[in-house]
């Protein structure tokens, strides 16, 4: 009997890692430096402005205009500025027309929006369909005088005045990306629901309604920002 020895061949221990960063990691770290420069310059735009209008308001009146540092830290202005203005209250007017002009334009605009898109087929619906639309290329400049006119005649010049025109000037816009959003969502939704009984006005508030969600998002941002 016979015995046969294989010959085994010895494993190679994993060579070490290599020191430092990964490959993918080096290659990431490439910097464009021209873009880098580019945006560098353009952030200017907004640096620019933003160190003028924190110096001027710590400047003397004398001072103020000058691009260079005050002289002395007038600290004291931003305690005289609120003051002068009553500050809280200012503050608490816009909160509060801030609110319910957000509230009023997603409760009226998405009704709206909700009837013309589903009633572009008749004249009357394609018509306000345009005339909301063609609201967006009017300038405010050039209606500005006229409303402040108008709202002061009407006797709206107060917070109940504000809510209303801002729920109006922003309309067209706001109508506009929400009937083309109404617009995408699968009419079949609606006839299903009205094959179980569903009125209009429960399926607005049960389908269209939280559909709208991020449409509703943006139309809220857009409203806060007037």
């Amino acid at each position: 009997m016979t015995t046969t020895t294989v010959a085994t061949k010895p494993v190679a221990e994993p060579s070490a890692k290599p020191q430092g960063r990964p490959e993918k990691f080096r290659k990431d770290r490439n910097v464009n430096w021209w873009l880098t420069a580019a945006v560098a310059v353009l952030s200017l735009t907004v640096l620019v402005p933003l160190y003028f209008t924190v110096v001027t308001a710590l400047k003397t009146p004398s001072e103020a205009g000058t691009f260079g540092l005050p002289s002395t830290w007038e600290w004291h202005n931003f305690v005289d500025a609120w003051n002068k203005v009553n500050y809280p209250k200012a503050a608490l007017n816009s909160a509060i027309i801030t609110v319910c002009a957000v509230v009023l334009t997603l409760l009226t605009n998405t009704f709206v929006a909700y009837a013309v898109a589903r009633n572009m087929d008749k004249r009357f619906f394609r018509f306000l369909y345009y005339f909301f639309l063609a609201m967006m290329f009017v300038p405010f400049t050039v209606i500005m005088l006229p409303i402040a006119k108008q709202m002061g005649t009407l006797h709206l010049d107060n917070q109940l005045g504000l809510i209303v025109l801002y729920t109006i000037l922003g309309i067209g816009t706001n109508l506009f990306i929400a009937i083309g959003f109404i617009r995408s969502i699968p009419i079949s939704l609606e006839e299903a629901a009205r094959i179980d009984g569903a009125s209009t006005w429960r399926i607005f508030w049960t389908i269209i309604f939280p559909l709208m969600g991020p449409i509703n998002a943006t139309i809220a941002i857009l409203t806060a920002l007037w």
